[in-house]
């Protein structure tokens, strides 16, 4: 039974009660001792109700609260979770419609002795007649987590979890913990057949046109030892290598690897076979898909020095972490004839400008071509030839004395995205050689020179954003922070992180479009909508909204999907929905000034389907789940074995007790009783005459 209870909490001693109603009642007393043109009942009525009010209004003053415990008693919660991936077709409709039935009748006999029953699945339905096994993935913690966390606070007794135990996103449930048993139903066929897998298929996204790229498939079989099959991989229903592949048992997986050239731009879409064996269970996971881009070139990075350093080391080791980039080193007097002539995307100066001169003539090129340039200060580095060059930044030495310091990111920094507590690290990191000197800039920090414990407002790392981009390092040691952070961490992460991102936001090159469309990632499921975000400029760059956008989506079949809407402040994007599986190109074009825009690029719709991939019930995972959180493993047929086990638990209701504290005051009531009876009296008088 639900109850609530009331009591009266004081700042003061409950003593002063008394003295409120000795005050109501001798201002009544002097008040109505008068000879009135009433009689002496109602006179002595109207006395009473001034006095209740004078005394009420008396204990306003005594600031005492209101403590409300309100108790309710909460119903015993039982939730059916019902695995409804696509995976459960595989034991027929008929055995399907049996479970459902037999749900039915459990949750029916559950409700009529006094349970709650909530259902839950992947798709969110409430009817389990209702229920369709259409979900592409099975991810049986998120399942359970999410009916956790949607009843938090309720009296969740047992959790009833129908699966087949086929877990192919996410954490296993068998690993977590939960405060509640969950029994499992198992359903399916644990017995192996017989089958080959391709398990995994491993391939970078990206390739560049003309250089060859490996793509490595992972193949398995069930039930096939000593056999043999042929993997292929084809593009436009083309083969283009075929690889025979021996089977020696089934815990081993076979790698296979293709090595392919392409020289189709964009998005290539390759499909990697495995011939179907004889008696095979299941052959749609015998194929997948492999999404490849493949683009024009590397962006060119330039490093030029004076003389060899530890330092061009660390960068050539981050700069080739990542295959987007073509390096390029020349030392002064040690180097091949470099073509200064082409544009590069970036030329980091190490120690550059030098007391000697060392390409002089060189970087005046690559100014004069508006190439981006990162100045990275050391020993050798001429300050005066460095102010002279830029004016981004000044320092003001009068010899090239130097100070040792470390690093601290500039927290207010926000034109890249760095995890402000990992970076912390630089604080640990042994110090660099810096010059000694007043610095002027007008452009972003990212670091800051920290000397000792001191933070000075000195940079250690500045970048410019505007065209043509260029950024400034003032120290050398970067060797040692990187030794350093791998001795601490056993990973080259961090420092790698700020070198990697400011050589790529310096490298970015100038982007004049007025129109520009692009897809909010390069993959989407089927199912999921296709995002499309926009950005429209005026003649001088100024966002504009409210244009008419015409978007025409061409799919492989070079068939045309036509659609027209408008970028609106506060909502540029555009959604598309129900496109097919396949590769898409889109083109958008609109008006801007008179003069027509356009703008292009591609997007992937894929299928999403890992549950055809294995069909074989894993009932091991499910009954670990039963016995790590203290419930049962019950079959199919079982299922009046864990009702009857249900029934005769003794449950222990769960009371909630809610408790507010308020103060006289803000109780509606005791206002409005006050107002009541200053009206009745008032009324009252006016009406006998007595005002």
């Amino acid at each position: 039974m639900d109850s609530l209870k009331i009591k009266l909490l004081f700042e003061s001693s409950p003593w002063l009660i008394a003295l409120c109603v000795l005050i109501g009642g001798i201002y009544s007393y002097i008040l109505y001792q008068k000879k009135s043109p009433w009689g002496p009942l109602l006179n002595q009525i109207l006395a009473l109700i001034r006095g209740v009010l004078v005394s009420l209004l008396c204990l306003l003053l005594l600031n005492f609260f209101i403590k409300k415990t309100d108790n309710k008693v909460q119903k015993k919660l039982i939730g059916i979770l019902f695995d409804n991936s696509k995976s459960i077709n595989a034991i027929g409709q008929n055995q399907i419609n049996g479970i459902k039935n037999a749900l039915s009748n459990l949750k029916n006999t559950l409700n009529e002795k006094d349970f709650e029953v909530e259902i839950g699945n992947f798709s969110d339905e409430i009817n389990i007649d209702s229920i369709k096994n259409e979900a592409k993935t099975t991810n049986l913690s998120a399942l359970l987590s999410s009916f956790k966390s949607k009843n938090e606070g309720r009296n969740i007794t047992d959790i009833i979890l129908i699966s087949d135990g086929i877990n192919n996103q996410g954490v296993s449930p068998s690993n977590l913990k939960y405060p509640f048993p969950i029994h499992t139903i198992a359903v399916g066929d644990s017995v192996p057949k017989r089958d080959v897998i391709l398990r995994n298929i491993i391939s970078n996204k990206i390739a560049y046109q003309g250089n060859e790229f490996v793509v490595q498939a992972e193949v398995q079989s069930v039930g096939y030892d000593g056999k043999s099959t042929t993997v292929s991989i084809s593009q436009d229903n083309k083969i283009i290598q075929s690889k025979a592949v021996s089977f020696k048992n089934s815990l081993e997986p076979v790698l296979v690897e293709f090595k392919i050239n392409s020289t189709k731009k964009g998005i290539n879409r390759f499909l990697v076979h495995s011939s179907q064996l004889s008696g095979e269970f299941n052959i749609r996971n015998n194929t997948r898909e492999v999404f490849i881009e493949i683009i024009d070139g590397q962006q060119k990075i330039l490093i030029l020095a004076p003389a060899p350093h530890p330092d061009i080391k660390a960068l050539k080791a981050i700069i080739e972490n990542n295959e987007n980039y073509k390096l390029t080193i020349g030392i002064a007097n040690q180097t091949e004839k470099i073509d200064f002539n082409q544009k590069f995307d970036l030329v980091i100066l190490h120690q550059l400008p030098d007391e000697l001169g060392s390409f002089e003539a060189e970087i005046k090129q690559l100014k004069k071509n508006n190439n981006a340039l990162f100045y990275i200060i050391g020993n050798l580095s001429s300050i005066a030839a460095i102010n002279l060059y830029n004016n981004d930044l000044q320092i003001e030495a009068s010899s090239f004395e130097t100070d040792k310091v470390n690093g601290a990111l500039n927290e207010n920094y926000s034109s890249i995205d760095f995890d402000k507590n990992s970076f912390k690290l630089f604080e640990k990191l042994p110090p660099i050689i810096v010059p000694f000197g007043e610095y002027k800039t007008k452009n972003e920090i990212i670091l800051f020179q920290k000397i000792g414990n001191t933070l000075s407002k000195k940079p250690l790392l500045i970048v410019n954003n505007k065209y043509p981009k260029s950024a400034y390092f003032m120290g050398e040691g970067l060797w040692a922070w990187r030794m350093d952070e791998y001795a601490q961490t056993d990973k080259n992460e961090v420092v790698d992180e700020l070198f990697t991102k400011v050589i790529q936001l310096v490298s970015t090159k100038e982007d004049t479009r007025k129109l520009r469309i692009y897809p909010t990632s390069r993959d989407f499921d089927i199912g999921q909508p296709v995002i499309l975000e926009t950005e429209v400029y005026n003649d001088i760059y100024q966002k504009t909204f409210n244009n008419k956008i015409n978007l025409q989506v061409i799919d492989e079949k070079k068939v045309a999907r036509k659609y027209q809407f408008t970028n609106l402040e506060g909502n540029s994007s555009f959604q598309i929905t129900g496109l097919p599986q396949g590769i898409y190109n889109f083109v958008g074009s609109t008006e801007i000034s008179g003069k027509s825009e356009v703008a292009a690029g591609e997007f992937i719709v894929k299928s999403v389907d890992f549950e055809m991939e294995n069909l074989q019930a894993d009932f091991n995972e499910l009954q670990k789940i039963a016995k790590n959180s203290g419930g049962d493993f019950y079959k199919v047929n079982e299922i009046g074995a864990l009702q009857q086990k249900l029934l005769s638990k003794n449950y222990v209701d769960k009371i909630v007790s809610e408790e507010s504290l308020d103060e006289l005051i803000n109780w509606q009531w005791f206002l409005f009783a006050l107002i009541l009876l200053a009206t009745i009296e008032w009324a009252s008088r006016k009406y006998l005459g007595g005002y």
